[in-house]
């Protein structure tokens, strides 16, 4: 192969895999967002909460 093109491919991948982390980190402070508007802690408090609800019902 020649190693332009492998060059080439390896930039290609390496995009795909930033804009689909850049897609995950957004995804995540949305979601980070919408758990403020609701009253809950963005963080490990609020899912242990939502899990403890779980159990009860």
């Amino acid at each position: 192969m020649n190693l332009a093109i492998k060059v080439w491919l390896n930039e290609k991948e390496g995009l795909k895999l930033k804009l689909r982390l850049e897609r995950c980190h957004i995804i995540k402070r949305k979601t980070e967002k919408y758990r403020m508007l609701e009253g809950g802690v963005p963080s490990v408090i609020g899912e242990r909460r939502s899990s403890e609800g779980n159990k009860t019902s």
